[in-house]
């Protein structure tokens, strides 16, 4: 059981598209960016695989619907220290698919940003609304900790 009395178990994240679309889920939690592939697929799938640039360049993004950027250089090209000195981003995005299925997406640009909100969706998911869709980014300052954030953008979508 989850925090929220639920049963969970870990899927891979090509069987948790095909039970998505399916119906065999009812609601979903996706935690990683670049390390799940399910992110990007259901980002795809909603048309708004922009608002998380994790592809293959030397930077990586999180982009609000105001146009706003928030991105890092690719801490797996540009080193740890590097990587720690210059800040990250997270992103938590509760979306329905498929009209219905409320799945919630816990993805950072780095590491520790990923980790950081996770921990921010933890201590909150009990509070944040589940009928609603929403987004919130969070920035980690230099030197990045995932316990120390302060949110720089959130919307909801309609």
């Amino acid at each position: 059981m989850d925090k929220l009395g639920h049963d969970s178990e870990i899927k891979t994240p090509d069987y948790f598209i095909a039970a998505l679309h399916s119906g065999e889920i009812t609601e979903g939690f996706v935690f990683g960016g670049r390390s799940n592939t399910a992110t990007g697929k259901l980002l795809e799938m909603r048309g708004q695989r922009g608002i998380l640039d994790i592809g293959s360049g030397w930077e990586l993004a999180i982009r609000d619907p105001s146009g706003n950027r928030f991105a890092i250089p690719d801490p797996q090209r540009s080193g740890a220290d590097s990587y720690r000195d210059g800040g990250d981003y997270g992103l938590i995005a509760h979306l329905h698919f498929l009209g219905r299925i409320p799945v919630t997406i816990v993805a950072g640009l780095g590491t520790m940003a990923t980790e950081g909100a996770g921990r921010w969706f933890a201590a909150r998911m009990t509070s944040l609304p589940r009928d609603k869709e929403w987004c919130e980014v969070l920035h980690f300052p230099a030197p990045v900790d995932p316990h120390c954030w302060r949110g720089v953008a959130s919307w909801t979508l309609d």
